[in-house]
């Protein structure tokens, strides 16, 4: 991967910024799952509107998850080292094609089943469509690891539901069908999901916990 400057930022600016070391420096037990938890609870913007210029907390994480272990070795160093949001920001228009791959194989660590139901819903795929922008369509249809992934590991979500009543929507909605039907085309005719195409898993999820007893998605 190319090197990546940790020289040392403006901790006010930091911390205005919301930025996820001024809540926790023990990188060890971060990864995608845990990091959307922060995003849940402090609000950061997921929204692609101006494709992920908006995305500063995320765009900074994707960082940290990429350099994890030369982060750590940096706070080790000195336990107040605080980055420089400039140097320690990946996005779409400066992310290399290593990191990119690596932020993919970041990607296919999560549980996805325990990642929908942990992380608040529709944030949840919000968040991995800010990754799957900022990696970009040209690796992913290249490898479509993340297609993959998503596709089978949703599939096995929905096949492991035992409530009947789930079941007999899951059956006879015609939404759910049609988007199953077009989750099926893009994985059997190896195309690749666009960070857009969350929206066909969105669908399906909205409709199943607006039929699950309380709100709660019966997965």
């Amino acid at each position: 991967m190319p090197h990546r400057a940790l020289s040392n930022g403006d901790p006010v600016e930091y911390q205005n910024r919301n930025h996820l070391l001024n809540y926790t420096k023990d990188l060890k037990k971060i990864n995608f799952h845990k990091v959307c938890e922060y995003a849940d609870f402090h609000s950061w913007n997921w929204a692609l509107c101006h494709g992920d210029m908006c995305c500063h907390q995320l765009r900074h994480v994707f960082f940290i998850l990429i350099y994890k272990n030369e982060l750590t070795n940096k706070l080790n160093e000195n336990p107040n080292f605080i980055p420089n949001i400039r140097e320690t920001s990946l996005g779409k228009q400066n992310i290399s094609r290593e990191e990119a791959l690596k932020l993919q194989d970041i990607i296919l660590k999560i549980n996805l089943k325990k990642f929908i139901k942990e992380i608040k819903f529709p944030a949840s795929l919000g968040y991995l469509g800010v990754a799957m922008y900022v990696i970009g369509e040209e690796i992913e249809n290249n490898n479509k690891k993340v297609t993959q992934f998503l596709i089978e590991e949703f599939k096995k979500i929905i096949a492991s539901i035992k409530n009947r009543f789930v079941l007999n929507i899951i059956n006879n909605d015609e939404t759910i069908k049609r988007h199953m039907l077009k989750l099926d085309e893009i994985y059997y005719n190896g195309s690749a999901l666009k960070c857009w195409d969350l929206g066909i898993f969105e669908s399906i999820l909205d409709i199943l916990k607006n039929h699950s007893p309380k709100n709660n998605l019966a997965i």
